[in-house]
């Protein structure tokens, strides 16, 4: 699930029309809603929000934001089995991570 990047708090998927600067309502930390950067103030937020490169230049995804979304939930899942390698051996491992990579596409 998506969630603050601060507090870990899920929140509820975002809708097409909503803006991307996101303030958890948790924590009140501002974050990017395409890449999840935290930010200091709301203002940055929405300042990275529009010029993210995850994004496509404004504040509001239009019919762009599941295809944003699966990229970021994709990007997570490479990000963590990169960073548990769960066995030792680097053939075993990189033959793991090809034969997932087919299940991986549709996130």
């Amino acid at each position: 699930n998506l969630h603050c990047p601060k507090c870990k708090h899920v929140y509820a998927e975002v809708e097409e029309g909503d803006c991307m600067a996101i303030t958890c309502r948790t924590c009140h930390s501002n974050f990017c809603g395409y890449c999840q950067k935290l930010c200091e103030t709301s203002r940055r937020a929405h300042v990275h929000a529009r010029k993210c490169p995850e994004g496509p230049g404004s504040y509001y995804p239009g019919n762009q934001l599941a295809r944003i979304h699966r990229k970021l939930r994709a990007r997570r899942i490479q990000k963590y089995l990169e960073n548990n390698r769960f066995v030792d051996d680097h053939e075993i491992y990189d033959d793991i991570i090809k034969r997932l990579q087919p299940h991986l596409k549709g996130l």
